[in-house]
């Protein structure tokens, strides 16, 4: 609501005698500055610049205020790939051997952010693709969504004991919870960032 409305006017949730919520009767918040001055009963016409109804619902904005510590912090180790989105398979498999190319021989390719609905095949890229431009390497690309992981051939070899080797296709959902602490975080790194989220 802007600063310059004067007045709200609708009717309030409140609780009933048998504890549930019911429709109160009308009232009239009267604003300045932001916030609620006075709350007085209602009945009448609307004052000019009021807003709402005597018949709609008063009710506080709601909001599912959370964060993903954990997973900002694994953002912070990994490469990025959602800040600049690849533009197809090809370029999202140049950056990863770029990336894969400053790491010790073994050692995960861990990437977040990836969305293979930004890509111009709308797909993530398949196993054989993976290990083609980074053979042997473990590599866990983080969907967007936090709820999904691409895995190449060799992480899949590591990780045996948590995902399905025989699931179809190369998006993993369902896996994020077995996958996080398995994916070759380097515990030092993770506490720093930890602390820096």
């Amino acid at each position: 609501m802007g600063e310059s409305a004067s007045s709200l006017v609708g009717r309030p949730l409140v609780v009933g005698r048998a504890g549930g919520l019911r429709v109160g009767d009308p009232l009239r918040l009267r604003l300045g500055g932001g916030r609620i001055e006075e709350v007085e009963p209602w009945k009448g016409p609307l004052p000019d610049g009021a807003l709402g109804h005597p018949d709609q619902i008063l009710a506080p904005g709601l909001s599912d205020l959370h964060v993903h510590v954990l997973a900002a912090a694994s953002a912070r180790t990994t490469l990025d790939l959602g800040t600049r989105p690849a533009l197809d398979i090809a370029d999202l498999l140049d950056r990863l051997r770029e990336e894969s190319s400053a790491l010790p021989a073994g050692n995960w390719l861990r990437a977040h952010g990836f969305d293979h609905a930004s890509l111009r095949e709308q797909r993530a890229p398949t196993a054989a693709e993976l290990e083609a431009a980074m053979p042997g390497r473990p590599v866990r690309l983080r969907h967007s969504t936090l709820h999904a992981s691409v895995l190449s051939p060799a992480a899949v070899a590591l990780l045996r004991d948590v995902v399905p080797v025989s699931a179809a296709g190369n998006l993993w959902v369902g896996y994020e919870r077995a996958l996080s602490g398995r994916t070759g975080v380097d515990e030092q790194a993770r506490c720093q960032a930890i602390r820096e989220v």
